[in-house]
Order: C-alpha cells, then structure tokens, then sequence
C-alpha cells in the first residue's frame, strides 16, 4: 500500500484501522507514554532507528511499563501491540518532510484520542519526535490539554537525543514491571475481534507460548488461537471459536454439514454484519462452531449473493 496524497488518509482501510484503534485500544495504565517516529522498514521495531529506541527503553534497569505509539501519516497513531497487523505491516509513503494542515489535524486528532484512551488519568508523555511529527504531537498535546516533554533535540537517532530520552525515563517512577506477552496479544485480539472477546480469550490462565515463529495462545491444554506470521493477525482455534460463537462475532452461520474447504454465499443462512474481507471468522451450525477461516465477502454481501465463494476455511473442527 503506497499512500501519495491526502485522499489517503480517507481510504477505508486506513479509516477502518484508525477508528479500530481509537475504539478498541485499552492496554493497561502506563507508568509513561512514548511517542516516538515512524520508519520505513516495517514492522517499525526491524528497523534500525527503532532498535536503538529500544536498547533506550528495554534495558536491563528498566523496570517499567512503556506504552510506545508510533506517530505515522495516514494511519494516525499505531501501538506498538500492533505494528505487525495490516495495513501498518504495509504500507510506505513518500517522505518529504513536509506534512499538510489535513495530515496534521488527522494525525493529532487520532494520537490525542489514543493516549487518552491509555490511562483514565494523566500520565508522563515523552515525545521523541521532530519535524511535522512534532507539530502533530503538539497539537493532541493542545487538544488534551496535557503536558509533553519532547527529548529529540535534534535527530531521534542522534547520540544527544537518546542521552536526553534515557535521561527522561530515569527520572519516572516505575511499577516495576513490564508488559507481559499475554497482554500484548490481548490488544491485537481486542483490534480484532473486540474488547469482551479479547478479554475472555486472554482469562487466566491463558499463557502464550512460542512455536517456529509464531505465536499461540493456550488455556487449560486448550488451545485458543493462533499467530498467522504473515499477517500478524490471529486465527482462532476450538476454544477461541466457541468464544466467538457464544458471543455472536465475526461468525457466519450454515444448516449443513460442512464437507470441503470452501463456503459459497448460497450456503450461508446469515453472518455477521461486521465482517470484512480479509476478517479471520468462524462457521457456526446450530449455535455451535465447525470450523473457522478467512472471509472472502464483507458479512452483508454473504446474506445477499447468490453466487461465490463467502470463506475460505482454513479448518473443519470435529464435534466440540
């Protein structure tokens, strides 16, 4: 996805992804909040501008809980928890270093509505940021009515800068520890999926393990969902579907067996409206799931056409 001008920033599924992440976002009460600039190489932590952040952020005394949100034009404000979901994994811009009055009232809009979305009272907000990303955090900045304290005095790279950011970080107090992996899946289901069915997935005891790399989610001996590597999404397993089925999401319903890997529009008796093309769902016969895989429809268009593929399935589950 390359975004070249300002219409961009009303495509739909880069309105889509703001919106989801305004409205979905909710990770536990930072002890601080890090803004710090996009890159080019994606996911933004592979790159070598974002490795040295980290070295800043993650040493070994540093015993607190970051919420790092990366300020980046069309897509507003990106969590860390997410830089690997499409279209943040994807997308390039040209950079010019000159952003226009739309990028910076969308952008500051979206990165105010996020940080505020962070904790329910005022937290430190350090901005590691320069140029346009400036003027972008200094107008959420205005629209909060909070206090930043920006410590890139010149690049973010620079020797100075990252001296002035640990600088920064040492003089706040932490809790003393740092945020687990099982709340970090926890937002990339809650982008998914939604907050209630995030929460019920990520219960304890549910714990995430690590395979070949990926990752997957297990509660009990069950497992309830897996990392797709190439989407950074997750596909639902047995428990995670029968979550999803109790609760009537992103669920798309049959009155047949289901034999094949492919489910054709005739086929479906109804889906859920917020489906979209792309969405990981699961098959339901009888209130009860059977299988799960990837839309190929948008929810309505699987209620009203009488021909094509609906979803793709990935897996037909046995009795559960």
């Amino acid at each position: 996805m390359i975004p070249l001008t300002d219409l961009s920033l009303q495509w739909p599924e880069i309105v889509r992804f703001r919106s989801r992440v305004e409205e979905r976002f909710r990770p536990p009460p930072p002890d601080c909040i890090l803004l710090l600039p996009c890159s080019r190489r994606k996911p933004y932590s592979a790159s070598r501008s974002h490795r040295l952040f980290s070295r800043v952020t993650s040493g070994p005394r540093r015993r607190m809980r970051i919420q790092e949100i990366v300020v980046t034009s069309p897509l507003g404000a990106v969590p860390r928890q997410l830089e690997a979901v499409p279209p943040a994994r994807n997308y390039d811009i040209p950079v010019t270093g000159i952003w226009s009055e739309e990028e910076l009232e969308v952008v500051s809009a979206s990165l105010a509505r996020v940080i505020s979305n962070c904790s329910e009272g005022q937290v430190p907000v350090l901005a590691h940021v320069t140029g346009g990303y400036r003027e972008a955090c200094r107008r959420a900045e205005e629209r909060l009515g909070w206090g930043f304290e920006y410590t890139s005095p010149e690049s973010p790279t620079s020797d100075a800068s990252l001296k002035s950011l640990d600088q920064a970080l040492s003089r706040i107090e932490g809790e003393g520890r740092r945020t687990s992996q099982i709340e970090q899946v926890r937002e990339v289901l809650a982008y998914q999926y939604g907050r209630e069915a995030a929460d019920r997935m990520t219960a304890q005891p549910a714990s995430v393990k690590r395979e070949r790399g990926y990752r997957r989610i297990v509660s009990e001996g069950k497992d309830v969902a897996r990392e797709n590597p190439s989407t950074g999404l997750f596909t639902p397993e047995e428990e995670g579907a029968r979550v999803l089925s109790e609760l009537g999401l992103y669920c798309v319903d049959v009155d047949f067996d289901l034999k094949t890997k492919i489910l054709y529009s005739p086929g479906v008796v109804s889906a859920d409206h917020s489906i979209r093309p792309g969405d990981e769902v699961v098959v339901r016969r009888g209130g009860r799931p059977v299988g799960e895989g990837t839309a190929v429809l948008c929810g309505r268009e699987m209620e009203r056409s009488g021909r094509g593929r609906a979803v793709v399935l990935r897996r037909i589950f046995q009795a559960l």
